[in-house]
């Protein structure tokens, strides 16, 4: 019986492995096709593909972006508004 479990767990590893790597492959191609930029080379994180995406092809030489002292909206507190609400009411239990 474990025999049976150990061999379907591997082959389910397996197939878990091959799904990732022919996903990293179309995200991979699809990036390059539409961007010109290798994802995979050139950046380490999603949040790092975008950014390497919009310097490269969206922002002007000689300018950089910078985000607004406040944000971008009026709600740049809410998680802090919401961790205090959580605290309060796992403190009136």
């Amino acid at each position: 019986m474990f025999l049976t479990f150990s061999k379907n767990c591997s082959n389910m590893c397996e197939n878990d492995v091959d799904i990732l790597l022919y996903s990293i492959m179309v995200f991979r191609r699809n990036t390059q096709n539409i961007t010109g930029i290798d994802p995979i080379t050139r950046c380490f994180t999603l949040a790092s593909v975008g950014m390497e995406i919009f310097r490269t092809n969206f922002l002007e030489s000689n300018h950089f972006g910078l985000k607004p002292i406040r944000g971008y909206g009026s709600r740049r507190n809410a998680i802090k508004d919401w961790f205090c609400l959580v605290r309060f009411r796992t403190k009136r239990k």
